[in-house]
C-alpha cells in the first residue's frame, strides 16, 4: 500500500525530523511522531499537477482562479454539507497567520481572549504576543471523554472580546456535538463575543459528524470567521494556503483589511494548484488515507489496552492525533519527557498545550504502520520504567534494597 512507504525526510528542512539526524533505520533512529504533518506522500494527481506547473518556469504573483473557489465549494458541500459563495473566501498564507490577524482585527491590547485548554499551542502565542489577556475554559474529562464546562464558558465569555474555537479539537481529538456548538454560538451571541473557528482538522472524523460553525452561528447571529485548509488533509502544509470564510460583509471588510495590513494575503502559486487538485481529484486517496490512519489508531489502542493498562488512550473522534494520559504512573511531565527522549521517541509533550496537558502525550498517527509498531516498543520501555519507579515509591523497602 502506498501509505506503507518509509520516506526519508531528513536534511530537507522538515521540522520534526531536524531532531533526528542519521539514516532512516527504525532499529536505531529517533522516531518523531510530533509535529502535525503527514509522513505520506501527497496524492499522485497533486504531484502531477505540481510537476506540470514546475515545468512552466513562470511562477509570478498569483490570485486564485475561479476553479479554486469551485473546488473548495465542492469539497465543503460534499464533506460537510456547507455551501459557500466566492465572495466569502479570504485566502491567507496559513491558518495560524489567520488567527494572529483575527486577534488584531477584532480585539485591542488588553482585551480578554478565551481558549479551551489543553489546546493547540500557537493560540497562546497569538494572544500573548499581541498583548491581549489570556483566559482559559478548561475542558473536563467525564466518562472518559472531554466535555465543555458551559457554566465556566459563559462566565469567561461574558468578560471576553474573542473566543478561539478549535473544531475538531487538537489535541484531545473531540468532534464537538451539534448541541455543543449551538450552545457556544448562543452564548457568544448573547455576550457579543467574536468567534474564530479553526477547522483545519475537519476532514478527519471517525464515526462522528463535523458541523461547520457557520451553520449554527447563523441561527444566533454570532459574529465569526471559519478557517479551512487542505494542508492537513493532503500533506500540503509547506505550500502555504488557507481559506478563511467570512459570510458577513462588514466582518469580511474589516478582516480583509487586516490581512492586507499584516501581509498574510500573499498566496502560493503551488498551494492553490495543489488544493484545487486535492478538492476535485483525490477522493479515493482521501478515503483510503482515513482508513489507514484509523487502522494505526486501532493498533495503538490494542497495544495500550494489553501492554500499558495504566495509560488512558482517548478515542480518536477527529484529527490524526491520539491523546494519551500517563498521570496514573505518577511521573511529573519533565520526567516523562526525559524518558521519551532517552528512548529515542519524540512525541508532542502534553504540557505544551497548557497546564491541563501535563502528564499527557500527543502522538501523530499519519505515518506508516510499521513506524507505529516500532514506536510502541519504545513507548512500552517508557511505561515499564515509570511502573518500576512507581512501585519503588510505593514500596520503600524495595527501594532501599536496590
Amino acid at each position: 500500500m502506498i501509505f506503507d512507504e518509509l520516506i526519508d525526510r531528513r536534511n530537507t528542512g522538515a521540522a520534526k525530523w531536524e531532531v533526528a539526524p542519521g539514516p532512516v533505520n527504525l532499529e536505531q533512529c529517533v522516531i518523531p511522531l510530533s509535529v502535525a504533518d503527514m509522513e505520506f506522500r501527497s496524492p499522485e494527481c497533486i504531484r502531477d499537477v505540481l510537476t506540470d506547473l514546475a515545468q512552466e518556469g513562470i511562477w509570478g504573483y498569483t490570485i486564485p482562479r475561479p476553479e479554486y473557489y469551485e473546488a473548495l465549494n465542492r469539497w465543503l458541500l460534499a464533506r460537510h454539507d456547507f455551501t459557500i459563495e466566492k465572495e466569502w473566501v479570504i485566502p491567507t498564507t496559513g491558518v495560524v497567520q489567520a488567527v494572529y490577524a483575527a486577534v488584531r482585527a477584532f480585539t485591542e491590547k488588553g482585551d480578554n481572549i478565551l481558549i479551551q485548554s489543553p489546546v493547540y499551542y500557537p493560540f497562546y502565542r497569538a494572544i500573548e504576543l499581541n498583548e491581549r489577556t489570556l483566559l482559559t475554559n478548561e475542558l473536563t474529562i467525564k466518562n472518559g471523554r472531554y466535555e465543555i464546562d458551559f457554566e465556566d464558558l459563559e462566565q469567561k465569555l461574558s468578560v471576553s472580546k474573542m473566543f478561539i474555537l478549535c473544531s475538531p479539537h487538537n489535541p484531545v481529538s473531540r468532534v464537538w456535538d451539534l448541541d455543543d456548538l449551538e450552545k457556544i454560538a448562543e452564548i457568544a451571541a448573547k455576550h457579543d463575543v467574536f468567534v474564530f473557528s479553526d477547522e483545519i482538522h475537519c476532514d478527519f472524523t471517525f464515526g462522528n459528524k463535523h458541523t461547520v460553525f457557520s451553520l449554527v452561528a447563523r441561527k444566533h447571529n454570532a459574529r465569526h470567521l471559519v478557517a479551512f485548509s487542505a494542508s492537513k488533509t493532503f500533506s500540503l502544509a509547506g505550500l502555504g494556503v488557507a481559506s478563511i470564510i467570512a459570510e458577513d460583509p462588514k466582518i469580511r471588510e474589516i478582516y480583509q483589511q487586516r490581512v492586507n495590513t499584516d501581509g498574510v494575503h500573499t498566496h502560493s502559486t503551488f498551494g492553490f494548484a495543489a488544493a484545487e487538485a486535492a478538492y476535485t481529484r483525490c477522493d479515493d486517496w482521501y478515503f483510503n488515507m482515513l482508513d489507514y490512519v484509523y487502522n494505526n489508531f486501532k493498533t495503538l489502542k490494542s497495544f495500550v489496552a494489553e501492554q500499558m493498562p495504566q495509560v488512558k488512550l482517548f478515542e480518536l473522534e477527529g484529527t490524526y492525533l491520539a491523546w494519551m494520559d500517563f498521570r496514573q504512573l505518577g511521573a511529573d511531565h519533565h520526567s516523562l519527557e526525559q524518558l521519551m527522549i532517552e528512548n529515542c521517541l519524540y512525541l508532542d509533550e502534553g504540557y505544551i498545550f497548557g497546564e491541563g496537558g501535563q502528564g499527557f502525550e500527543r502522538i501523530n498517527l499519519a505515518c506508516p504502520n510499521k513506524v507505529i509498531i516500532k514506536a510502541l516498543g519504545r513507548l512500552k520501555a517508557v511505561y515499564d520504567t515509570l511502573q518500576l519507579r512507581q512501585h519503588k515509591v510505593e514500596n520503600p523497602d524495595l527501594r532501599a534494597e536496590s
